[in-house]
């Protein structure tokens, strides 16, 4: 009779586990550290590329409040030159000028800073990217904070527009600022010597009057570009300095 014997395999020691264990938690744990830095790789990447971006966006605002304050000084010398011709004892001897000057006016000149790439990290979710807490003040008071403190006197220059337009009506030629449109350049100055419709002097105080308050207010707005245009040069500079983009 034939006797068989089971074989038995050796028993792992309690080391090799542990070893095997030490093993596979290390490799868990390194992967877990190499996708948490690839992520954080991405992330830092994407904060600069959002980074570059504000950077842009900044300087065009730079670039738009120049042009609007150029606007706003030609338009606070010819506020002026427009009181005076109407003070004088004459207003009729100025009546191209009073004419053009009068409809210039009625232009408005409005600064809307380019908050694109705010509103794309807004609407995202991603404004958490930028990690630096004094870097992301910085940028929601000028994108957010002081546009919305302006937006009141804003409104109120438009209201100020409308008003004096009503008050042309009484004292303006419409066919004369009919005659002045052109299709190139918005209006041209008049032909000949237009007069005005009434030289009364309630009248004129009247359209005096809503031109002070087109003049104060315009003051006040291009202060207000000039100070805003000091904080975007500021911020871009710390930007710059905190990212190490000079």
């Amino acid at each position: 009779m034939e006797v068989y014997h089971h074989s038995h395999t050796e028993r792992k020691k309690f080391s090799h586990y542990l070893w095997e264990f030490l093993m596979l938690f290390l490799a868990v744990t390194l992967g877990f550290f190499v996708e948490n830095l690839r992520e954080k790789n991405i992330e830092h990447h994407r904060e600069r590329q959002y980074i570059l971006s504000i950077i842009e966006d900044i300087k065009f605002d730079i670039h738009n409040l120049d042009s609007i304050t150029q606007k706003r000084q030609k338009r606070a010398v010819m506020i002026d030159s427009l009181i005076q011709m109407l003070n004088s004892p004459d207003p009729d001897q100025y009546g191209k000028e009073i004419y053009y000057n009068a409809r210039w006016l009625t232009y408005y000149f409005q600064f809307i800073n380019n908050d694109r790439t705010i509103q794309q990290l807004k609407n995202s979710g991603n404004f958490r990217l930028i990690e630096n807490p004094e870097v992301s003040n910085r940028i929601m008071s000028y994108f957010d904070q002081e546009i919305r403190w302006i937006e009141p006197t804003n409104k109120r220059e438009e209201l100020f527009i409308e008003n004096y337009i009503l008050v042309l009506q009484d004292l303006f030629d419409n066919n004369v600022f009919d005659q002045m449109l052109d299709s190139k350049f918005g209006f041209r100055m008049p032909d000949g010597n237009p007069h005005l419709l009434s030289k009364e002097k309630n009248k004129l105080q009247k359209l005096l009057g809503s031109i002070h308050f087109l003049k104060a207010i315009n003051i006040f707005l291009m202060t207000w570009q000039n100070n805003y245009k000091i904080k975007a040069q500021s911020l871009l500079e710390f930007i710059q300095k905190e990212y190490h983009l000079q």
